[in-house]
């Protein structure tokens, strides 16, 4: 197997932007294809596009992926892996912090646009599960993680019709998590306390954290997600 020393930035870059931009809307996967791609400032995991979805994945063993490729880095202890393993982590590491300087620039001018219409509040279940963007001008609102955000500019993927719908109006942390859809929110749903995710894998969860991340960067956190509103 042939040892690659340089990684090309723009190959990282895309990526890693992929971990950011492609969970969830995927538009990294749609434009790519299916794959193993870089994740983040980790050499031992890779990031997955399969059928149009993003995952997250530990390396098999002691190998390092080096672009489109899975390096096997040998004994740690040894000079050769020490050098491979300095050099990927390197690379990738930097083109992760550039990365992080520009997400974290833009995650602060979301935060200071306006929502028109809807102020930061405390929100149930019940009360989200109307912004589905059904009615026309209405925002979109999805819950994550304990937040809830106005997804209202990504229409095109979560309004009626679009094909992450099925999260709009609703706690869509496990779902999100796990890569998965359903048939919608029930009634039942909407009654029950907040899913506290604690059976979910910690691969589940660090999907989960990423989707977060681009709910941040993208769109604006218009409130909490509680059981129940004071009061009520």
């Amino acid at each position: 197997m042939i040892f690659k020393p340089f990684i090309s930035l723009s190959v990282v870059l895309s990526a890693l932007s992929a971990v950011q931009l492609a969970v969830g809307e995927n538009p990294f996967c749609e434009r790519h294809g299916d794959g193993d791609y870089p994740y983040m400032n980790s050499c031992s995991k890779f990031f997955k596009c399969a059928n149009g979805f993003g995952s997250v994945h530990d390396c098999p063993g002691d190998l390092l992926f080096d672009t489109s490729k899975m390096l096997s880095t040998g004994p740690l202890s040894s000079p050769t892996g020490v050098t491979r393993t300095l050099i990927i982590c390197l690379a990738v590491y930097g083109a992760y912090r550039g990365l992080r300087a520009l997400w974290n620039k833009d995650a602060v001018n979301q935060a200071k646009r306006p929502s028109p219409g809807i102020g930061y509040k405390k929100w149930t279940k019940r009360e989200i599960s109307s912004y589905t963007g059904i009615e026309p001008g209405t925002p979109i609102l999805i819950g994550v993680k304990g937040k809830v955000y106005d997804v209202s500019a990504g229409r095109g993927f979560y309004g009626p019709g679009a094909s992450y719908n099925v999260f709009a109006g609703r706690d869509a942390s496990r779902l999100l998590a796990t890569q998965s859809f359903d048939d919608g929110v029930t009634e039942e749903e909407m009654d029950a306390p907040i899913d506290t995710l604690d059976d979910l894998t910690a691969d589940d969860m660090e999907s989960l954290d990423a989707y977060v991340g681009l709910f941040t960067v993208k769109y604006r956190c218009v409130g909490e997600l509680v059981d129940s509103v004071d009061g009520e």
